[in-house]
Formats: structure tokens, sequence, C-alpha cells
């Protein structure tokens, strides 16, 4: 007979008796089959899970079994004189497989038949199978000489018997069972088990975006997937006390500032079914947009208090991890947001602040003339009406830059919009402030003072920003792109309010850009930016400079000058925690420069 299936197996669950061997034990014994012990253990070595389900006494198989020293090859062995069928049903919930990927042995077709009842999309065969199954694709299963797949089943199995006295309270088992999800970010030194998860997994793959089977293929539209500035992704490692489970999930995160955030993958093995590690991570990046591909068996968005779950954010490997009373402030465009998403390794306490859109006009308020609006409006709620007819929210006015914080506070700031972006000066006050015209105006440096109205794209008409426009055009003057003397001003009033245990960290702009001609050449007003970094830095102790261009030199980039691919801003992140770490114990042996190596 020939046997079709349609997925691929993963569980073999066998009948014995006329089965795995031939004879009945209670009817005159058995003759032990030396060919069927070498076909668990080579079905083993390719990760294709062994279980037993007999009508026999549980004591008298498994000396048998041990003494053939193949009982420890079986996971869940169901053996008694109950029925099959509800036996098999409770066997594969607890080794949280679908029925669809598992195969149930048995000569008995009464057996047969009630345990395909119970069990609807269960695999079924009588033992003519077995000479067949290691030539048959459906058992090619994945190389695993170290049979890891079965150890992580015996960790499953033992979990499930210390659990069945927790039944009346299984959220008390989870808590005791010390469950530890470790983020790791470093993608591509594991890629083939991120394809892995995104085409293998079903019950928890909320997306089901599967990767070509090619791996080469798949490599590649997972690499080109990863690369672009506003992908986040992490793989997703998860132990507890019974034992490690590996990577289990991975995500990969679209994330931008004009069009928020939304999951492309987002795929975890059952493996972990039960601990709700795919509904905590989902809170943990703070539930961003989804399309489900049905089915799946976690409801996402159900309210659950998980008070059961450790993190450990980034992976052993890591060189650093800092103390819990460390807040960072994170204040800048894109790639602060890029930068932010690596730096929840560090500490749970992030305050990321980053340029706003509204109605598509963008609020560069990483521009260093906020600063000291910022400051006065810490002290006094009550002025910012001046801003306000500029169409800048109080929340958009709300900082922890000057904030005064318990434990070590660590600020970040990005300032090439200093550069590419123009400001205004109140013709009573005096005070400076950048306001974006782009793309109501179709070039975000006009002078929107000297300029027809009449140009303004029409939709904008009667709206905010029509104010907004007006109130600039009677009450301010243009003065264009500061220059490094205002800068400096401006990042003083933020050092000068600093105490002993907060640095101020000054990320460097891309020094190389396209001109017309489309050649990549040094921009001078860049230059002397980073240069003006470097002397703060040299003027003040609670000050350090990061110079991206080392990277952008590593990763060769020459499209984009202010969008870099996501290793970057994970190199970027590596640079950031050891210069924290150098700051607060000088401890570490590493440098930046084996990063950028």
């Amino acid at each position: 007979m020939e046997y079709k299936f349609k997925e691929a197996i993963r569980l073999i669950i066998w009948d014995l008796d006329e089965t795995f061997w031939q004879g009945t034990l209670t009817e005159g014994g058995i003759r032990y089959s030396e060919h069927n012990h070498d076909l668990i253990i080579a079905l083993s070595k390719r990760g294709i899970i062994n279980s037993i389900c007999s009508k026999n006494d549980h004591e008298e198989i498994e000396n048998i079994l041990r003494e053939k020293k193949l009982w420890d090859y079986f996971v869940f062995p169901s053996i008694n004189w109950q029925a099959k069928g509800p036996r098999i049903k409770a066997l594969i919930d607890d080794i949280q497989l679908r029925p669809q990927t598992v195969l149930f042995i048995d000569d008995n077709p009464s057996n047969i038949a009630e345990v395909y009842d119970a069990c609807p999309g269960i695999n079924v065969a009588t033992p003519e199978i077995i000479n067949q199954i290691l030539s048959m694709p459906d058992f090619k299963g994945k190389t695993d000489p170290d049979m890891t797949r079965l150890k992580n089943y015996k960790v499953l199995e033992d979990k499930a018997i210390i659990k069945k006295s927790f039944e009346s309270n299984p959220n008390e088992f989870l808590r005791e069972s010390e469950i530890t999800v470790t983020f790791d970010y470093d993608i591509n030194a594991n890629i083939d088990r991120a394809i892995e998860i995104i085409n293998r997994t079903n019950q928890l793959n909320f997306t089901k975006q599967r990767l070509p089977e090619d791996l080469s293929q798949a490599k590649e539209i997972l690499h080109n997937q990863l690369r672009h500035h506003s992908s986040h992704a992490a793989l997703i490692k998860v132990k507890d006390k019974f034992g490690d489970y590996g990577f289990v999930g991975f995500y990969l995160l679209s994330k931008s500032i004009s069009e928020g955030s939304r999951l492309i993958h987002y795929c975890f093995s059952c493996r972990t079914l039960g601990m709700y590690v795919e509904k905590w991570v989902y809170d943990q990046l703070e539930r961003p947009k989804i399309d489900v591909a049905p089915p799946v068996i976690t409801d996402l968005f159900v309210e659950l208090d998980i008070d059961w779950i450790n993190t450990h954010k980034t992976s052993n490997d890591d060189p650093l991890q800092l103390q819990n009373d460390l807040m960072i402030v994170a204040r800048g465009g894109c790639e602060m947001m890029s930068l932010s998403h690596y730096l929840y390794s560090i500490t749970d306490n992030i305050k990321g602040e980053f340029s706003q859109v509204r109605d598509k006009i963008e609020k560069r308020l990483e521009h260093s003339t906020f600063y000291p609006h910022l400051l006065k409006f810490q002290n006094d709620r009550e002025n910012f009406a001046a801003l306000q007819k500029l169409g800048y929210s109080e929340n958009e006015l709300t900082t922890e830059v000057f904030s005064k914080f318990s434990g070590k506070k660590v600020v970040i700031l990005s300032l090439w919009s200093d550069v590419y972006y123009p400001a205004y000066k109140h013709r009573i006050s005096g005070e400076k402030i950048h306001f974006s015209v782009y793309p109501a105006f179709r070039q975000s440096s006009i002078d929107i003072t000297s300029c027809n109205l009449d140009n303004m794209d029409p939709s904008y008409k009667g709206t905010w920003f029509e104010d907004a426009v007006k109130e600039v055009n009677e009450n301010y003057e243009f003065i264009g792109q500061v220059g490094n003397d205002e800068t400096y001003e401006n990042l003083k009033c933020i050092i000068d309010s600093f105490n002993n245990d907060e640095l101020l960290i000054l990320l460097g702009a891309n020094e190389k850009r396209t001109n017309p001609e489309d050649k990549y050449s040094g921009d001078e007003n860049i230059i002397n930016l980073n240069n003006l970094c470097r002397s703060v830095e040299f003027e003040n102790e609670k000050v350090k400079f990061i110079d991206i261009n080392p990277l952008v030199q590593k990763f060769g980039i020459t499209d984009d000058p202010n969008h870099f691919p996501r290793e970057l801003y994970y190199d970027l992140f590596k640079i950031v925690q050891l210069t924290i770490e150098d700051y607060y114990n000088s401890s570490k042996d590493i440098s930046a420069f084996d990063i950028l190596v």
C-alpha cells in the first residue's frame, strides 16, 4: 500500500504488540525487532519524535525497553488498558502538535478507526508502512545528530508531569517555572533558525509569510527585509527551570515615524505553548498592527496579566548588562527610533522622544532650537502659548531631557537636523524655533515669510497648518539653518542642567552626501557639526561623542545619507552600550574597535 500525507510527519505513535514487535506480550511472549529498534534511533536523529500507545502493563513494558536501552527514545508513553482514542488525543495535546503532523501505527483496524474518529486529521497506518518509513519524503525530518529535538520534548514531558499537580492553579505553576525570555538581535548569526521558524511553525505563526523552501533564496529575501532602516527584529529564546528551549520565536517589525508599527513576521514554536510567551512579547512590543493569518490558537488581543515571565533582553554573548537604576532618554528622528529598539536590552526605562508627523507635516522635535523652550516649559507649564500657535502640542513640549532622576540618566541626542532644517526668530522675544513646511510647500528649507502663500498645497487650506503659517508670517523672521554657535548654546542649557550621575551622548551625522551628479562627497556643514560635538566632548566630562562615519564605511553605504541598514543600528547600539558602561564603571576590556572590525 502506498501512503501519502499532506504534511511532513513530526511524531510517530507506536502500538507495540504485532506492530513494534512480533507477538503479544500477554499471549505467549514477543520477538523483539532490532530493525524497529534501529529505526527509532534513526528517526530521532532526524528530529522525528516517537511515542507509545499500547494496551499493556506499563511497568512490564518499561522494563523491557529499559533493558534494550530504548525507553528514553520515547516521549509521553501511554501504556494502560483504556481506550486508545481519548489517550492519543490527550497525548497530542500534551506534546503540543497538530494531528496533521502525527502518524499512528497499529495492526488493529478497530483501534485505527477509534483514533481516527477521536483525532480528526491524524494520519494512520498499519505495520506494513514500517519498512518504507526511512525512504519516504514525509519522514525526511531535519538532521539532528545530537537529538536536540528529543531532549526538548523530554523536558516538556518532565514539565507536564509536574504541571498536573497544579491543575487547580495553572498560573501558579507558570510562576514557579522560572521562565526567562531573551531577545537576541543578532539575526544574521542564526538566520537559518529564523527561516525555519517562519516556514515550519503553524499554530503560533500569526503572519504566515512563508519564505521559499530553497535556503539561498529564503536567505536573500529575509536579508533584504531585515536591511531596511525601519526593520526591527529579534529571535526569542526561552528557558525555565526544566530546561532550555532554544530559539522558539522570531519577529520582524516595521516601525517608522510616519507609518507607525506593523509586524511583518510574528511566529513561535509550539514548544513553549501554554507559557504565553507569544502574548507577552506582543505586549512588550506595545501591540503593533498585525494582520493575523488564521488559524492560530492564541488570542494576542485578550487582556492577560502575565506576571510569570522574567526578561533578559540580550543574548548571553553580549558583553554588558547594566543596572536597573538607569534611565535612557533617546531624542531624534528615524535613526533614534531604530537605535531605541536595542536600548531596551540595557534597561526597560527608555524614554523615546522622536520627530512627529501631523497631517504629513514633519515636526523635527530634535532640532536644538527646541531645548531652551523645553527647559522653560519644564519650569512653567503655562508658558507655551507662542509655540502652541505654531501647531506644537503640550505633549510635544514635554521631555525627560531636563527631568530629575534618582539613578543614572543618559540622554542621547541627534543633531543633524540643525544643518538641514531652518529656524525662525520671534520679532519681539527674539526666541528661535524650528518650523517645518514640507510637504505643504515643495521645499523643506523654503522661507515662508517671503514666499507666496498661494503656493501652499490647497489641501492645507483652512487647517491648523495654515493658521501656523500665518502666525510665522506675522510674528517671525526667517534665519535659516542655525550655525554651530547657536547649536552650542542650545546644548549648553542641557549640559548645565546635568548632575554628576548624568551622561549626554551626541550621535555624529553621516558626513557623506549624494550631490546632483550622484557623486558621494563630504558635506562641510555636517563635518563642522561633528567637529563641534568633538569640542563639546573635550570640554565636558559629562559628554561623549559617537562618530557613525566608521560604521557607514564598514557597511559601504552610498544610497541614503540619513537612513541605514538595521545591522548598522545594531552595531551602533553596541557602541552606545560600551560608552555607557565605560562612563559608569570603566571595567570592560572590549572596545568600539572590536565592533567596527
